[in-house]
């Protein structure tokens, strides 16, 4: 575990500090990200995915339980923490899904997606913004948010399915 720790613990610092902002927080998620880990260890299983994949997976949730107990904090409580420092997120979210993806078939495929698609996928997926709330923030309506995230998902699948059957 030390081993594992040492080499993915800057890893999943980052990622977490890119969907908090803060970090304290940051390293809150971390830890507990961590802790599960130790606690679940027997039941990772390589056939869905790597271990860096699955430290990510966890992270990725341990932060965004973070995000919605800070949202669900009375108003004035939420009013007095920093705003997420992640205003590269916000303008380019492929930034942080190009961190989480590296190594893998899916940062391939995402590449293979636009902008905009990108765009939908990593706040969606990174921020846990529904459809509503991406359209808010794009000024698009929510029915084009809702075509790119459904073609963007129709496009990774069949990347990651080119993919695999070329590796076979």
């Amino acid at each position: 575990m030390t081993r594992f720790y040492d080499a993915t613990a800057p890893r999943a610092f980052s990622i977490a500090r890119a969907i908090l902002g803060q970090a304290e927080d940051a390293e809150e998620a971390v830890l507990d990200a961590y802790i599960q880990i130790w606690r679940t260890a027997d039941s990772y299983s390589s056939s869905r995915g790597s271990p860096i994949g699955w430290l990510t997976t966890i992270v990725r949730s341990r932060a965004l339980d973070r995000l919605r107990r800070r949202a669900a904090r009375p108003e004035q409580e939420v009013s007095t923490l920093p705003e997420p420092a992640c205003e590269s997120l916000e303008a380019r979210p492929d930034r942080l899904m190009d961190l989480l993806t590296e190594g893998t078939s899916l940062h391939e495929a995402m590449g293979g997606l636009s902008q905009v698609q990108r765009h939908v996928i990593a706040l969606s997926y990174l921020r846990d913004f529904t459809h509503a709330e991406i359209a808010e923030r794009l000024g698009l309506p929510i029915g084009t948010i809702k075509s790119h995230s459904h073609r963007a998902i129709k496009a990774l699948r069949i990347a990651i399915d080119a993919q695999a059957g070329g590796e076979a």
